[in-house]
């Protein structure tokens, strides 16, 4: 749904109470109506945003609620959802003052219809239920239909394939029953590329026929209306989906495409303008036409411009990132291929380039957003940071989780409502500096890098994968196997190691299918510097593979970066010499220790599950903390609190170690959390991702000896997320977490780790902690008790931004 057109509205009411300029208000917004009907959205919707400056100036709030709605409906279709997020966030107050609960409900199906394309699903299914509800009194039943529609697209993503038809056949009759062929078409639209979608995710061709029948009758429907931009986008549906039949007209959806581009209101010149491009790239690319790889650069250069302007927040953009993951790296190997045939090494640096691009853009543009927060934060959005600890505790741990899930999605809305006003707000800031140093070259990369680094990415396809090793001088490029087999074989060894059963054969292959082809130059640079963009292949144990007879991690220190574009970033802040140590918190009731603090939890409170103590925990950061070589502050039991963390960490200390359980919800590894002690219910206080990215902790090494503390959702190009990147966002200069649980008495590991990082200087943080990681790692090799395992050591992996 491309949001909640205005025209379906009536027109504000006259009365002998409007101002002096309501008819110049009303004029220009029958202008702006016909100037989008035309097509023309960007003249619309400057007519709109001057009818709602009109109307807010002479006290008009009638008038500014539906110029506002109007707004926001032509920013979604063009795509601006900063813009059209703070209009329909602006219209829903201001009309519930008037009582007006169709432009409320409107408001909400437009928030909805943009959280819905930035793949925000659960964000905009709830919107989708306000507008329900405020619409479901409305005499008008076009408006109930269209939030009807909105909510049954949300529940068919969330459903099985027999709910999603129920819904949709639902939603279809409603826009019969209301008369409104457009909606109609839309549904039939959204039906059927939603099950072209599916079916590129499953076995089997069965959901084509469906998805081809409902898209043929969208175009019947927007034919027979004349609508043009309609017919435009079913055109690229029907091009994609006769790329996707095993027996599809590759010349017929040429031609489609073509003419859906040559429309004067195609998706080039407004809405998602990369898609059809990229998708005649795919045709081009099947017909064997040189032409692709242009195509497939314009699309990439176009998704490029596009993202810079039209996402808001940090999960929409993280998801957002992944769905357009597929245009950026289609190029990439479209171009790595062809730099390999035509021999051609401009190519193979413009793929690289690309690729880095794309990894970079999400965290950079986050880390610029975080940074000007971090000057103008309201007190509001550090009070819903603790309510949001507060309700996830008492979901993982709390007796009436059922009741604690709706609270804590409340807060979770109104944080990211503050979140995204902010974005708006930071987004008038002139990053363009920044943006301009993601144009450097792979040479200033490779000037970065010293005399022994090799900086080594990979890039995933279907059918063939490549990989980069580029050093001050050189860069070689290799032809690697496809995603599926390049993931097998990681899965098999990912599952090996920790159970320390050796690399065997699934670690000899993998080594082989990603390493075996470079030369003995890049074997012998002895600091590695990954790029490991993909699936699976972000959860590979690199430590442990085998490299001849030894390890990898035996004569090379390994640094994971979630772009290579980081290495430009040569600011290294300012930090405190002092070690902050966080650890053994209290989990349990009938702690002694809880008992000093004399504080009563009622039998209502107490957690229905329970953490172990880490008494090793406590040991841990005393021996790593005396090894460190630095004043120090361990915050332990009663001190393991939100607040005293808070407070510690506002010195900007050089070490932060934390030995804690990290948790998340079933299912939700991207929640994960950091456990500190028990609160004044009983329930562990918790020290969530949006948490960790508020603090500021510009240049610090970050050290998770959790349990598992590497989960994250994995997503293409984004690869770890998680507590890592939250750390990252708050400034960390580099984090190291472990994969997966590790012994209780993991002091020996650490102690080793910072004897070795306590010498290594000069030098920057990140590299420091990468040396002193490598050599423990070795040390523990030569270990001749069970720390030799790679199931003790190999855990433990560094990521960093610089």
């Amino acid at each position: 749904m491309l949001g909640f057109l205005h025209s379906a509205l009536p027109g504000a009411q006259q009365s002998q109470h409007s101002p002096p300029v309501a008819p110049e208000i009303d004029a220009a917004m029958a202008e702006g109506k016909q100037l989008s009907a035309r097509g023309d959205l960007p003249q619309a919707l400057a007519r709109f945003e001057r009818c709602a400056s009109l109307a807010k100036e002479s006290g008009d709030v009638d008038r500014e609620a539906r110029a506002l709605l109007a707004v926001s409906a032509a920013a979604t279709r063009l795509r601006r959802y900063s813009v059209a997020l703070d209009a329909a966030l602006r219209a829903k107050p201001l009309a519930i003052t008037e009582k007006d609960f169709a432009i409320a409900g409107g408001a909400s199906v437009n928030v909805s219809a943009v959280f819905n394309q930035l793949g925000d699903f659960d964000r905009a299914r709830q919107e989708a239920l306000d507008a329900v509800g405020y619409l479901k009194n409305s005499p008008n039943k076009k408006f109930c239909a269209r939030a009807s529609l909105s909510l049954a697209l949300l529940d068919y993503r969330r459903s099985d394939n027999a709910a999603g038809e129920a819904a949709f056949d639902e939603a279809i009759r409603a826009a019969q029953a209301a008369k409104d062929d457009a909606l109609e078409a839309a549904a039939w639209d959204e039906r059927g590329i939603l099950l072209l979608d599916e079916q590129a995710e499953l076995p089997g061709t069965a959901l084509l026929r469906p998805a081809e029948e409902s898209l043929r009758k969208a175009y019947q429907i927007r034919e027979k209306l004349k609508d043009d931009y309609g017919l435009s986008v079913t055109k690229e549906h029907l091009a994609e989906l006769q790329l996707e039949k095993p027996d599809g007209d590759v010349h017929a959806a040429l031609k489609l495409i073509n003419e859906a581009m040559a429309s004067p209101t195609s998706r080039v010149s407004e809405g998602v303008p990369y898609y059809p491009i990229h998708v005649k790239a795919r045709i081009l690319q099947k017909l064997g036409d040189p032409a692709a790889l242009s195509e497939f650069r314009r699309a990439a250069l176009v998704a490029s411009e596009w993202r810079r302007t039209a996402l808001p927040g940090d999960t929409t953009n993280t998801q957002t990132v992944a769905a357009m993951h597929d245009v950026y790296a289609d190029f990439a190997l479209a171009a790595a291929d062809a730099s390999l045939r035509r021999k051609n090494p401009a190519l193979a640096r413009e793929a690289l380039e690309v690729l880095a691009e794309n990894r970079a853009a999400n965290l950079r543009e986050e880390l610029a957003a975080t940074y000007g927060r971090n000057l103008r934060l309201p007190e509001s959005y550090f009070s819903l940071l603790q309510e949001l600890k507060e309700a996830q505790g008492k979901i993982l741990f709390g007796a009436e989780p059922a009741r604690d899930q709706a609270q804590l999605q409340n807060i979770q809305r109104r944080l990211q409502d503050l979140e995204i006003k902010i974005g708006i707000s930071n987004r008038n800031l002139d990053y363009s500096g920044e943006r301009k140093s993601l144009k450097n070259s792979l040479r200033s990369i490779q000037g970065r890098l010293g005399s022994q680094q090799v900086l080594i990415s990979f890039c995933l396809g279907n059918s063939q994968s490549f990989l980069w090793a580029v050093t001050r001088e050189q860069l070689h490029l290799y032809r690697l196997r496809g995603q599926s087999a390049i993931e097998e074989e990681a899965k098999a060894f990912t599952t090996q190691v920790p159970a320390g059963t050796g690399p065997a054969d699934a670690g000899y292959r993998l080594s082989a299918d990603l390493f075996g082809q470079l030369p003995a130059d890049i074997w012998a640079k002895p600091e590695w510097l990954l790029v490991a963009d993909g699936g699976l292949l972000d959860r590979v144990p690199f430590p442990a593979l085998p490299a001849g007879s030894k390890f990898l991690s035996t004569n090379h220190s390994l640094r994971f970066l979630p772009s290579e574009l980081l290495l430009l970033d040569a600011n290294e802040s300012p930090v405190s010499p002092r070690f902050v140590g966080i650890g053994d918190p209290i989990y349990n009731l009938a702690d002694a220790r809880r008992r000093t603090s004399l504080v009563p939890v009622s039998a209502r409170s107490r957690p229905a599950l329970s953490l172990a103590r880490l008494a090793g925990s406590g040991r841990e950061l005393t021996a790593a903390a005396k090894m460190a070589g630095l004043p120090y502050e361990l915050l332990t039991g009663i001190d393991a609190t939100g607040s005293r963390v808070s407070k510690a960490l506002a010195n900007k200390p050089e070490i932060i170690h934390i030995a804690a359980h990290i948790v998340s919800p079933d299912g939700q590894p991207q929640r994960a959390a950091i456990a500190l002690s028990l609160t004044a219910e009983g329930i562990p206080e918790l020290l969530t991702p949006e948490v960790v990215a508020a603090f500021r902790v510009p240049g610090s090494v970050v050290v998770l000896s959790g349990c598992s503390s590497e989960q994250g959702q994995v997503v293409p190009s984004e690869g770890m997320t998680g507590l890592s990147r939250a750390w990252l966002l708050a400034g960390a200069a580099a984090v190291i977490v472990s994969a997966w649980p590790t012994p209780d008495d993991s002091g020996a590991f650490f102690s080793s780790f910072y004897r070795h990082f306590r010498t290594q200087r000069p030098g920057t943080p990140a590299r420091r902690a990468t040396l002193a990681l490598a050599e423990s790692q070795s040390e523990m090799q030569s270990d001749h008790t069970y720390r030799s395992s790679p199931a003790f050591w190999a855990a433990y992996s560094i990521i960093s931004k610089e």
